[in-house]
């Protein structure tokens, strides 16, 4: 939006530059304002190719610096503590289903009762739910090896919990049918299913008001991962 007033034989490198800018201001990471520069010059490449303009201008632009990742994760006793503090909260199976199963935030906002087999103890990945330009967006996971099923019944707690929040859910939807039609496992308490966005920033919120180590969603992904490689689990297994 930012730019889209523009002509694209009137874009200059400045006003890219400005616009780098803008989204620093914003709060962006330098990571992701990188990813802007290189869509832009993807954009600009094929219309330079195309015969749009005459010249890519992102190439007269400096992006930020890259910056490396930073990966925190919890150990078994962090866990336990915000897997505690959670319990009875509307985060509650997102963070145990990130920190048990390594769940990704699009995973845990497309994951739908239909693919839980409580008789088996196993739960499909098979869709995920994402955003694009604020709207919701349903689709199959990012990779062939994305799909998969994960055994939740070796794990009491995580499996009472999933029991008894689908249990909620079919009373409460015999009072109010119009309440989480679709039947989404991670939902607000008007029943409406996250956006991966705002699951991260309530995930976050809750960790900062109960004092906790900051940590993201998918750093509670990242502990799963560390915890299984402690448990001499296979590294292609947990990849």
């Amino acid at each position: 939006p930012a730019l889209g007033k523009v002509c694209v034989q009137e874009l200059t490198a400045m006003r890219v530059q400005q616009y780098y800018g803008e989204l620093r201001r914003k709060g962006l990471a330098n990571n992701t304002i990188r990813k802007h520069h290189v869509l832009l010059h993807t954009a600009l490449g094929a219309a330079m190719r195309q015969g749009v303009v005459t010249g890519n201008v992102t190439n007269l632009v400096t992006p930020p610096a890259r910056e490396a990742p930073k990966h925190r994760f919890y150990d078994p006793q962090q866990l336990r503590t915000l897997f505690r503090e959670s319990e009875g909260t509307e985060i509650e199976v997102a963070v145990k289903l990130a920190g048990c199963l390594g769940l990704r935030r699009s995973e845990i906002c497309g994951l739908k009762w239909r693919h839980v087999d409580f008789a088996r103890g196993v739960l499909s990945v098979c869709e995920v739910r994402t955003a694009v330009s604020g709207r919701a967006l349903e689709k199959a996971p990012k990779s062939y090896a994305s799909e998969r099923r994960l055994a939740f019944g070796g794990n009491k707690a995580l499996c009472a919990l999933l029991e008894r929040l689908h249990d909620e859910w079919q009373k409460r939807r015999e009072c109010e049918p119009s309440y989480n039609p679709e039947g989404y496992v991670a939902v607000t308490e008007a029943g409406k299913p996250y956006q991966p966005d705002i699951l991260c920033r309530s995930v976050s919120q809750f960790i900062s008001t109960r004092g906790l180590p900051p940590i993201s969603l998918h750093g509670l992904r990242h502990s799963f991962a560390s915890l299984a490689n402690s448990q001499h689990v296979p590294m292609f297994n947990i990849s």
